[in-house]
């Protein structure tokens, strides 16, 4: 191919970018070995990071105090799932607002958002940062395309070591590892370069994972000023070396841009922030010391135990006594050649955990349920008086009947997909209000007869 020809992205950028990405790589490894650990923490598989042969047949004692206290905190993220609402910035804004109020919940909902949402919260927690992916599928919807969000891997994604926000890295890059013959059947130029030439950083996992036929799939953006002087966002696809594609050989963006907007389209959402990283840090970062001081405890005490209820001795070669037999607990009868006493056969004595042991781990217990416990009287005294006390007007708003309908039409998807009940069954609570919502009103009374007996049966009311 002469210079004529020649694309603009080939193997030799390919080559660079991939080299651009081993740099990106080396900086960020710190990250990405916190946040494999930080993974096994979750699974409460963190004695898998204490590689001590010593440690080999003995008990390795996980409790749950830091996975309930996630479990909570990711209960509570969903339990305020958000919903849309543009307000207008002037007041003819109004009209636009109200529309993108109504359209903006369709394509979440067609975006499985929610799923996304819950997914991007347990990595937020997990790991201490939550990234979501917002692209445009050409694919979807047999060939017209939608908006597609997803939750992104952190683990896999990789940009300029030291800066804080992803727009200033000059090309960022997302992995994924995708099946090698799948990827030959799409891309026919990859085959014959099946070799991977990267590795990734990847979670562990009991049963391990087998990728012999997995390659590494590049998705590398950068930031590119045109002839006018402005930024431009361009993509290219690669994989082994090999160019799947590339936004400066299409004709149609190589002087627009993959995107319009000019910036890569991942949006980082950190727990905790820290400096000079778009990436945060997390629960796990800072309960897991208090934690490892508890396993770490009840660890000593469950050996301690096995310790103590299994008899040992302390044996004197010249004491004669038939070894296999005395660790036969079945025999009744141990055989001796000669006599004993105390200086060559005494049993071995286990001393107890002192008192202060066990005080030292309940105080670090305590301290982990004050910090990061359940849910308590204070925090929901707290969230009562800023959520419901607290509430305005500016969250709310007075539905006209189109948007009444509108909202009532949104029901489908948990009414009729998702729980299988008939159309016909959701139209009758919009026009046959007598025999629907009037009819559980008619059972106010019956309804608060139940709850008294309910309360009464339970004592609940009586415990307050």
């Amino acid at each position: 191919m002469d210079e004529a020809t020649k694309l603009p992205i080939g193997p030799e950028e390919v080559a660079e970018a991939a080299q651009i990405l081993q740099r990106y790589k080396a900086g960020k490894a710190a990250l990405d070995k916190r946040l494999v650990d930080n993974e096994l923490w979750f699974r409460m598989g963190h004695w898998k990071n204490y590689q001590n042969p010593m440690m080999e047949g003995k008990p390795q004692p996980s409790s749950g105090w830091l996975f309930n206290s996630i479990a909570n905190k990711h209960a509570d993220a969903m339990d305020n799932y958000p919903s849309p609402n543009v307000l207008p910035r002037a007041e003819d804004d109004e009209a636009a607002a109200q529309a993108l109020s109504s359209v903006l919940p369709v394509v979440l909902e067609q975006a499985d958002y929610e799923q996304v949402y819950s997914d991007t919260w347990w990595r937020k927690l997990k790991q201490g940062t939550g990234v979501k992916g917002v692209f445009w599928d050409p694919e979807a919807r047999g060939g017209v395309g939608e908006i597609a969000i997803r939750p992104m891997n952190l683990l896999m994604l990789y940009w300029e070591p030291g800066v804080a926000d992803i727009q200033a890295s000059p090309h960022f890059f997302s992995l994924s590892m995708e099946n090698t013959k799948q990827l030959e059947n799409r891309w026919p130029q990859l085959k014959g370069h099946s070799a991977s030439v990267l590795d990734v950083p990847r979670f562990l996992h009991d049963g391990g994972l087998d990728t012999t036929e997995k390659s590494v799939v590049v998705d590398w953006y950068y930031k590119k000023p045109d002839e006018a002087g402005r930024t431009l966002l361009h993509y290219c696809k690669f994989c082994n070396g090999v160019v799947l594609y590339a936004s400066e050989n299409d004709p149609a963006l190589a002087g627009r841009g993959f995107y319009d907007h000019g910036k890569y389209p991942f949006v980082f959402d950190p727990l905790f922030m820290e400096e000079d990283s778009p990436a945060g840090f997390g629960y796990i970062d800072v309960m897991k010391e208090c934690q490892t001081a508890i396993d770490r405890m009840n660890h000593a005490m469950d050996e301690n135990v096995l310790l103590a209820s299994k008899q040992r001795y302390v044996l004197s070669d010249t004491a004669g006594v038939n070894e296999e037999e005395l660790a036969d607990l079945s025999r009744d009868i141990v055989h001796v050649a000669g006599r004993l006493g105390d200086e060559s056969f005494r049993p071995l004595q286990t001393a107890g955990l002192q008192g202060n042991s066990l005080s030292y781990r309940n105080s670090r217990i305590e301290e982990l349920n004050q910090q990061h416990g359940a849910y308590n009287a204070h925090e929901a005294a707290l969230d009562h008086a800023v959520h419901m006390l607290g509430l305005k007007t500016d969250s709310m708003l007075e539905l006209t009947y189109t948007e009444r309908k509108r909202v009532h039409n949104l029901k489908y998807y948990t009414w009729v997909e998702q729980q299988g009940m008939d159309v016909e069954d959701l139209n009758a609570q919009w026009y046959d209000t007598k025999n629907t919502w009037d009819a559980v009103h008619a059972q106010a009374k019956e309804l608060d007869q139940l709850i008294c007996e309910f309360n009464e049966a339970t004592g609940l009311l009586k415990a307050l």
